[in-house]
């Protein structure tokens, strides 16, 4: 028996306006790895969309990372919060989906704004690495949740605020 795909792929399909939208609403907002503030904004306009997907939800405040300073002493930083989703569990395939939201760009960067280049190409913090990669997994996760084939695919997705920096705080989850 063939299964078609084609109308979940069509429907992914009539998602690109809505995924350049988030892709630009979420790049819009500084979310470097220390700017505590502009992460908290990036991970709760993020955890609103994703709330479409009726998940189980986790969010993980994670522990304070030792940097050095410029004379050589030991900073304690604080991190962003964490975002854990889970769907059936006990399903018999188990997928886990790991991405990040925060940037490499400090709150004083010059580059902070999201340009159109041209119909096909858009320019800004985090737009390929990684908003774009959270707006296409979420719209994945949507085709998977209306197919005929969510009730045996069990998903969890972390997002985690330390990418960036070597996940200090989150790695271990």
């Amino acid at each position: 028996m063939s299964v078609s795909y084609q109308n979940h792929l069509d429907w992914i399909d009539s998602q690109q306006a809505r995924m350049e939208q988030l892709v630009t609403s979420w790049s819009g907002i500084n979310s470097g790895s220390y700017h505590l503030p502009g992460l908290a904004r990036c991970l709760s306009a993020i955890e609103s969309e994703f709330d479409v997907l009726t998940a189980a939800k986790e969010i993980h405040a994670l522990p304070d990372v030792l940097t050095i300073g410029a004379s050589g002493e030991l900073i304690s930083r604080p991190l962003g919060k964490m975002l854990c989703l889970s769907k059936r569990p006990r399903a018999p395939i188990q997928v886990l989906l790991g991405i990040h939201y925060d940037t490499v760009f400090a709150a004083n960067s010059s580059f902070q704004l999201v340009k159109r280049l041209d119909n096909n190409q858009l320019n800004g913090p985090g737009v390929v690495d990684a908003k774009g990669g959270l707006a296409v997994m979420l719209v994945a996760l949507q085709a998977l949740e209306n197919s005929d084939f969510a009730e045996n695919i069990g998903w969890e997705v972390f997002i985690n605020p330390d990418e960036e920096i070597g996940s200090p705080g989150s790695g271990s989850l």
